[in-house]
């Protein structure tokens, strides 16, 4: 159950995030708590499809490989070179934080099917135990 603070209003987790009274299953108990996982599926496809379009896409690394000037380009002004190595070095910074980040997408996107498939099989198991007979989380 829910906390609910003297007003009789849910009061917020443990950790400060408040919770709308209009949140779904508030109330249900906990070995009741169902996720759907049709919707974790679907989230999971949606991001691991727009993944390619960043991993291949005009602001993909790939494509961002070339965004520093070669050193041509730079000139032969020697003052300059220090700028022309410190943006390079940003420039490497900056598309190894975004390969980390679609490695970082990616990855939830595989989390998210692996946990879907996790409670599709756990719901299966629930509704077996309960044609049984049984209670699966003790409660029932």
């Amino acid at each position: 159950m829910a906390p609910h603070g003297p007003d009789g209003a849910p009061a917020g987790t443990p950790d400060g995030v408040p919770l709308d009274a209009d949140w779904p299953d508030l109330e249900a108990a906990a070995h009741r708590f169902r996720a759907d996982y049709g919707v974790l599926h679907e989230v999971a496809n949606r991001l691991l499809a727009s993944l390619e379009g960043y991993q291949q896409g005009q602001g993909s690394p790939a494509g961002l490989t070339g965004a520093v000037p070669p050193d041509p380009a730079w000139g032969g002004w020697e003052p300059a070179a220090p700028v022309r190595d410190a943006a390079g070095q940003a420039m490497r910074h900056v598309l190894a934080a975004y390969q980390r980040l679609l490695e970082e997408y990616e990855a939830a996107g595989h989390l998210l099917l692996h946990t879907a498939q996790n409670y599709a099989e756990a719901d299966s198991a629930t509704r077996a135990a309960a044609r049984a007979g049984g209670d699966p989380a003790g409660g029932w």
